[in-house]
Formats: C-alpha cells, sequence, structure tokens
C-alpha cells in the first residue's frame, strides 16, 4: 500500500494541530503519521468552523487558519483517490527533494539513519571504528533480530559514546533527549524512542524518570532498547572505549542465557562491575526470551 507524503505548511498545520489536540507525546512532525480516517474526522470537526475559531485552536497560526478547511478537505480527497491509507508528514520538501537529486550515487545510497548518526556521533569526536566492533561483537547474542532491529543495533553503537563528555550523573538523560530531540533522519517515531532508550541504558540500567514517550513502545520494544543499551555498557566496561580491546572476550546466548567467554589474558577483567553488567543484561535477555520465536 503506497504512503502519501504530507509537506508544506499548511499539511504540517494539520498534523501539529492533531498532535496538540490527541496528546501526542513526542511533538516531533517528521514521519508523524495519520490514518486516512482521522484525517476525515478532522475535516468533519474543522469544516463547520470559522476562521476565527480555528485560529484559536491549539498549533494554528492565525496566517494558516483560513487554508485549514481546504487544506484537509483536498488531503482527504488525495488519499481517496491515490489507495494511500496513511499519510506521512515530512519536514522535508520540494527544495530538499531537488537537492537530493543532485548528490552522486553513492552519497544518494547511504542509509539516512546511519548517515545521521555519524554525523552525531562525530559532534563528540567519536568516529565508527570501534561502534563498527562492538556491532560486529555483540551480533552472537541478538541473533533473534531482523534487519531492520540490526540497523537500529547499528546506530546506537555509533552513539554508544555520545555522552561521553558529560559529567556521569547526567549522562543517561542527556543522552535520552539528545537522541530524542535531534534532528536523524530515517527512523520512525518507534525507533527514535527505542534508540534514545538504548542510550538511556547505556548508562544507567534502570529507568529513573517520567516520559510520556515510553508509552509509545510495547514491552518488547522497551526490553530491546534496555538489552542494547546493557550489552553497550558491558563492551565499554571490557574495552575502555577503544577499538581493538575486545579481541580477548566474547559473547554467546545459549538457551536463551548469556554468557561471557574470555580468554586467560583477559580473565583480570572479570570483576564486580563486569559481573554485575553481565547479570544484567542476562535478566533483560531472559525476559526478552517471551517473545522469541
Amino acid at each position: 500500500v503506497p504512503t502519501f507524503y504530507g509537506v508544506g505548511g499548511s499539511f504540517r498545520t494539520l498534523a501539529k494541530l492533531h498532535m496538540k489536540k490527541s496528546g501526542y507525546p513526542l511533538p516531533i512532525l517528521h514521519e508523524y503519521t495519520l490514518s486516512r480516517s482521522t484525517i476525515s474526522a478532522v475535516v468533519n470537526r474543522l469544516a463547520p468552523m470559522s476562521v476565527d475559531a480555528i485560529a484559536d485552536l491549539p498549533g494554528v497560526p492565525r496566517k494558516r487558519a483560513s487554508s485549514m478547511v481546504p487544506a484537509a478537505k483536498a488531503l482527504e480527497y488525495l488519499l481517496e483517490h491515490s489507495g494511500c491509507e496513511d499519510v506521512l508528514f515530512s519536514v522535508s520538501g520540494i527544495r530538499e527533494g531537488y537537492l537530493y537529486s543532485t548528490l552522486d550515487d553513492v552519497t544518494r545510497q547511504q542509509d539516512a539513519l546511519i548517515a545521521s548518526a555519524l554525523e552525531l556521533a562525530s559532534f563528540s569526536g567519536r568516529g565508527d571504528h570501534y561502534a563498527r566492533e562492538v556491532f560486529e561483537w555483540l551480533n552472537p547474542i541478538f541473533v533473534h533480530d531482523d534487519n531492520q532491529r540490526n540497523r537500529l543495533r547499528r546506530t546506537a553503537c555509533l552513539l554508544g559514546e555520545v555522552a561521553w563528555p558529560i559529567d556521569p550523573n547526567f549522562r543517561g538523560e542527556w543522552a535520552f533527549n539528545r537522541v530524542l530531540q535531534s534532528s536523524l533522519k530515517g527512523a520512525n517515531h518507534k525507533e527514535r524512542i527505542m534508540l534514545a532508550l538504548a542510550l538511556y541504558h547505556r548508562y544507567h540500567s534502570k529507568w529513573k524518570h517520567e516520559s510520556g514517550v515510553l508509552s509509545l513502545l510495547d514491552e518488547h520494544e522497551r526490553l530491546w532498547a534496555k538489552a542494547v543499551g546493557t550489552a553497550l555498557n558491558l563492551a565499554f566496561q571490557l574495552s575502555g572505549g577503544l577499538a581493538g580491546n575486545l579481541n580477548h572476550a566474547s559473547l554467546r546466548l545459549q538457551d536463551d542465557q548469556v554468557e561471557l567467554l574470555l580468554e586467560p589474558v583477559a580473565q583480570p577483567l572479570r570483576n564486580e562491575t563486569v559481573e554485575k553488567r553481565l547479570e544484567g543484561l542476562g535478566s533483560t535477555f531472559k525476559a526478552l526470551s517471551n517473545f522469541f520465536i
């Protein structure tokens, strides 16, 4: 089923209005999605209202008030006659599309999410060599992941040290907000929140804050994010965040239990902190095993 991409000020204002009225917990327009039936409900709600009444609605600038009903009706018509069941709103538009068309083939074929994560990680002075190593190191325990989850885990590995310049007391919350509020592309809202939560658990084992955005994730998604973050923490404890230091350690999943194997030269690394991280990772995978097919 094709997806209709909503660009332009009036369409985006419709999305902002729906976010406000529905109490949507993540106020990020890019990748926000509404169904055809929801758009029809918006049309029915707006059609009898005056321009002044529409201008008083949350998220509607007065200069857009007069165009809201025509825009909503046009969008409803386009969805009906295009066969699209959903409209996905985008902060990009014709200008960005034109610029994209001028890129060389190699650049156009890059994964937008990975490219965005590399740029975000570079602000903290981190490259991708260690991230690639950690991703490969974790593969033996994330055997149940599909290509899309592997893509998200690859992104989490790239961002795993994004909060290293921050005071340790604030790293988890800072990393969560940094990812949640960043201009990452190539991820929908659920995936963005999963990445943010994984980065929180990279630094803290227990979630200690209130955040409405977590209501958009189911239990499986929350557990997966915690598993990724805890695994990244374990990798750091063993490597110090330096590439090449995981060569004498490996992980394996045995009957849904996570085991850490250390070569003799690396045995001194098995300290209380590492055991605690390994225990946390094991308990998370035990909970995840309920979802394994």
